[in-house]
């Protein structure tokens, strides 16, 4: 039986760090918790096993990616996740 590594992300904002672990890079994204809506520029790290990418992003993306709407989130989430394919 083949075990994969888990998927782990996270986030920096305004100097606090935030992470998100699961079995695909989606699911680590919305794993991550972060109170209130970040107002300052995200840097963002997935790491699997060895391999890792980060991307920064403007506040408005942000927002988005931890909006309280979930049709908002999801979309974000989704296109997000599609940077990150490892």
């Amino acid at each position: 039986m083949k075990t994969t590594k888990p998927v782990v992300a996270k986030a920096i904002i305004s100097g606090k760090t935030y992470e998100g672990e699961g079995k695909t890079v989606l699911e680590a994204l919305e794993n991550i918790r972060v109170p209130g809506l970040p107002r300052a520029k995200l840097i963002l790290t997935v790491n699997q096993g060895g391999i890792h990418r980060t991307r920064i992003f403007q506040p408005t993306i942000a927002q988005r990616l931890f909006s309280p709407s979930p049709f908002v989130r999801q979309v974000a989430l989704k296109n997000t996740a599609t940077l990150f394919a490892l």
